[in-house]
C-alpha cells in the first residue's frame, strides 16, 4: 500500500478505478491503477484507426450516393430528350385546355389551340345561321341538332345568290363572297356579317375565346363558312388567313367552330402544320362545341371531301371568327 502522497507525486499517469474495498479504512480512500506508457500507446493507435475506418466509410458512402445521383441526373436527361423526339416525330391533334395560360402557351408553340364553347352561347348564332341559311340555300336541311331542338324552323321563299349580294332583315344581316381565292374550290363560299348587330351574336361565342387569347385580343369579323359542292384534293391548298409580311406571328388569329353538321364525318376537316412538328400535317378533327384557334401564320387547308358524306344536310356549315390587336 504506497501512501497517498507518493501516488499523487508519481509522474505515471494514473486512472481512477472504482472497486470494492474490504478494508474499512480503505473503503472511503480512492483506488487507482497503473497504466503504462506502452498500453496507452496501443490505445492511442487503436483509436486513430478506428477514426480513419469511420472517415473512409463515410467517404465511400457519400462517393455512392453522389454517382447515384449522377446516374439519376443522366437518366431524367435522356428522358426528357427521348420525349421531345417522340414528340417531334408523332405531333399530336391540338386539344382543350383547363388553363387559359395553356392554351396561350400552345398557340406560341405550335401556332394553334382549342377552346370549349357553351351550347348557351352557341344557340342564338344557330338560330341566326338556320333561319338565313333556310332561305339562301334550297337544299338546305339541317334537321334536328342539340342546340336547336327548341326551335322551330322557319322557311321562306329561296332565291339564287351569286357573286357578290347583301342580305339582310330577321336572319341577320350578310355579304356574301364567292371564290374567295384560289386556295378553295368555288363551291366554298363566305357570307359575312355586315352589321354591329349581326356581329354581336358572333360576339355572344367569341367571348369565350378571347377570355383564353387575353385582354389584348378583339373581335374583328364573323362569318359563315359554307360549302355546297365536292372540295378535290387539287382544289384545296395551304395557305395563310393574315400572309402580308408586315404582320407578325401573334397578332392575329381565326377561330373555327361547326355548324352543320352535328358530327362530322371522317373527311372535310381541317389539315394544319404545327410550327413545331417539322412540317408535318396534322388533322384536326371538329367536333360539336369546340372552337379551333389558329394564328394568322399558320398554314392550313380543308381537309377533301365529297358533298355525298354530307348527306343529312346537303351542307357543310362552319362559323368563322377574325381576331386581332
Amino acid at each position: 500500500k504506497l501512501p497517498l502522497e507518493l501516488i499523487q507525486a508519481s509522474s505515471v499517469r494514473m486512472e481512477r478505478l472504482v472497486m470494492p474495498c474490504g478494508d474499512p479504512l480503505l473503503r472511503a480512500a480512492p483506488m487507482y491503477r497503473f497504466r503504462t506508457p506502452a498500453k496507452q500507446g496501443s490505445q492511442n493507435l487503436e483509436r486513430s484507426r478506428a477514426g480513419r475506418s469511420a472517415a473512409e466509410a463515410e467517404a465511400r458512402v457519400s462517393k455512392q450516393t453522389g454517382i447515384v445521383s449522377q446516374l439519376a441526373l443522366t437518366f431524367r436527361l435522356l428522358w426528357s430528350r427521348s420525349k421531345r423526339s417522340r414528340r417531334s416525330l408523332t405531333p399530336s391533334t391540338p386539344s382543350p385546355r383547363f388553363f387559359p395560360w395553356r392554351f396561350r402557351q400552345d398557340l406560341r408553340r405550335r401556332g394553334c389551340g382549342v377552346v370549349r364553347i357553351p351550347s348557351a352561347a352557341l344557340e342564338p348564332l344557330h338560330r341566326m345561321a338556320q333561319e338565313y341559311l333556310t332561305r339562301e340555300f334550297p337544299q338546305f336541311s339541317p334537321g334536328k341538332t342539340p342546340t336547336l331542338q327548341s326551335i322551330e324552323a322557319q322557311g321562306s321563299t329561296a332565291t339564287e345568290s351569286t357573286g357578290s349580294t347583301e342580305s339582310s332583315g330577321s336572319t341577320g344581316s350578310f355579304f356574301r363572297a364567292d371564290g374567295l381565292n384560289a386556295a378553295f374550290p368555288s363551291s366554298m363560299s363566305w357570307h359575312w356579317a355586315s352589321d354591329a348587330a349581326t356581329l354581336e351574336v358572333f360576339a355572344q361565342a367569341a367571348q369565350h375565346v378571347l377570355r383564353c387569347l387575353g385582354e389584348d385580343f378583339a373581335l374583328v369579323a364573323g362569318s359563315l363558312v359554307v360549302a355546297s359542292g365536292d372540295c378535290r384534293d387539287d382544289l384545296s391548298k395551304f395557305h395563310l388567313d393574315f400572309g402580308p409580311p408586315k404582320i407578325p406571328r401573334g397578332v392575329a388569329c381565326t377561330a373555327l367552330m361547326p355548324l352543320w353538321p352535328d358530327t362530322f364525318p371522317s373527311e372535310g376537316h381541317l389539315e394544319i402544320r404545327p410550327w413545331d412538328a417539322a412540317n408535318e400535317i396534322v388533322t384536326y378533327h371538329y367536333q360539336a362545341g369546340r372552337a379551333v384557334v389558329f394564328d394568322g401564320k399558320l398554314a392550313h387547308r380543308t381537309q377533301p371531301f365529297r358533298i355525298q358524306s354530307f348527306a343529312g344536310t346537303s351542307l357543310r356549315v362552319l362559323a368563322s371568327m377574325s381576331f386581332a390587336w
